[in-house]
């Protein structure tokens, strides 16, 4: 069986401006699921 182990991500991207949410969303996950991992969590807009 293949080990796992989880990494706790606490942190933020800094991305162009007129990046969307969903914009940036679409790309980490494919970033994810082409390394065959799976991320659990949220992605959302960081408040100023």
């Amino acid at each position: 069986m293949d080990e796992r182990k989880q990494i706790t991500i606490d942190g933020f991207c800094e991305v162009p401006q007129n990046m969307s949410v969903e914009e940036f969303n679409d790309i980490f996950i494919d970033f994810i699921e082409q390394h065959g991992w799976h991320f659990c969590g949220l992605v959302h807009e960081k408040k100023q």
